[in-house]
């Protein structure tokens, strides 16, 4: 072997031990996360077709979470923790449609999701905010407006846009059966967010979602307002891939290889 070789082969050696070890906290940091389950708020409703709040609670421990089931949103005032909590799923019963989160509550969803946390919304948010503007501190925030309602008896969604998260078990289309009071809303994804699925019922986004701050926020065009869409397997599937997909908060593998990269370079200069 030439000098040159040997020189090039002992950077290389000397790069591969100091990289390797920024590539194992990777794996550690995101594997890691899986290791323990990640704690979710869920707001309970009062939805009164079927038990809505067993089955999410349900559907989301199957999916590997730790689940609080917490207050209704018009309750969420600012004055409950979320310390301790990786993301927070919120409903918003269509049968009560001026319970939402007081202003306090919403701007701390805001702090929440700018500090790194996750939040997942469910419909009729962003129908309340198009009717009656009383989302005006959390709508910055969300990735979709409104674009009308399809009370069709099912659904098709579709991938738009691939992710690894998002697609983990499921197919790239798969219909969803669902009953009176599951109906979609059509969901717009603002400039910037990611359309994930699109419902063939309403035309619109089916799971729409985008970084901001230094958390993500996702909204689904379901609205909860009965189990059927919940007891379905590969809806199920959907809900709990877009709660992982909010946490943990993106920016984690960036810095991590901000700080690798500096070693590796020093390396490469010797």
């Amino acid at each position: 072997m030439t000098a040159r070789g040997l020189r090039l082969s002992r950077r290389l050696l000397v790069t591969s031990r100091t990289v390797a070890p920024c590539a194992a906290a990777v794996v550690a940091l995101f594997t890691g996360a899986d290791a323990q389950a990640q704690n979710i708020y869920v707001f309970s409703t009062d939805n009164p077709n079927g038990d809505v709040n067993t089955a999410l609670n349900s559907a989301l421990t199957a999916q590997g979470f730790s689940v609080t089931m917490g207050v209704r949103a018009n309750l969420f005032d600012g004055s409950i923790s979320l310390d301790g909590y990786d993301a927070v799923f919120m409903t918003c019963s269509v049968f009560s449609p001026f319970a939402v989160p007081t202003a306090a509550g919403q701007q701390q969803l805001v702090d929440f999701v700018n500090a790194g946390g996750g939040l997942v919304t469910s419909e009729i948010v962003h129908f309340m905010h198009n009717g009656f503007n009383n989302f005006g501190t959390l709508f910055p925030i969300l990735p979709a407006t409104y674009g009308g309602w399809s009370g069709n008896s099912s659904t098709t969604f579709s991938r738009i846009t691939s992710d690894v998260t998002m697609d983990e078990g499921l197919p790239a289309s798969f219909a969803i059966p669902y009953s009176l009071g599951d109906g979609d809303y059509r969901l717009v994804p603002k400039v910037g967010a990611t359309e994930f699925y699109r419902s063939s019922s309403s035309g619109g986004a089916g799971v729409t979602g985008w970084d901001i701050g230094a958390g993500r926020v996702a909204s689904l065009s379901h609205q909860f307002s009965n189990t059927g869409v919940i007891s379905d397997a590969n809806y199920t599937q959907l809900l709990g891939n877009t709660v992982r997909w909010v946490i943990p908060a993106p920016g984690s593998l960036a810095i991590l290889a901000l700080a690798c990269a500096p070693l590796a370079r020093r390396r490469l200069s010797r």
